[in-house]
């Protein structure tokens, strides 16, 4: 099978990343000192981004779909020989004529 999607090697450093920049991000373009945000918006901020990751994923079956590739299949939050995937699209094989 193939992967068509990148593999993330430390579940954690990455959500921290994600969390750093959002932070950055929402802080840099205000004209206020400081924002008042709750622990709650986190969990916007994690619906937010797996709202994404299923959007990208889906594109990913789309594009199979549409080259009538055999077996393709999404899956999510996964472990496979070490490594963790949040989000993965596999795919047996693509037909030489698509």
């Amino acid at each position: 099978m193939r992967c068509l999607d990148l593999q993330i090697p430390s579940l954690v450093g990455k959500l921290a990343r994600i969390l750093i920049l959002m932070v950055v991000i929402l802080t840099a373009g205000s004209k206020h000192q400081a924002h008042a945000w709750e622990f709650s918006d986190l969990v916007d901020i994690g619906m937010a981004y797996m709202t994404h990751l299923y959007h990208h994923e889906l594109g990913h079956q789309v594009v199979a779909d549409e080259v009538n590739a055999d077996n393709h299949q999404i899956q999510f939050l996964m472990q496979d020989k070490g490594q963790y995937y949040l989000g993965i699209s596999t795919l047996d094989e693509i037909p030489d004529n698509s």
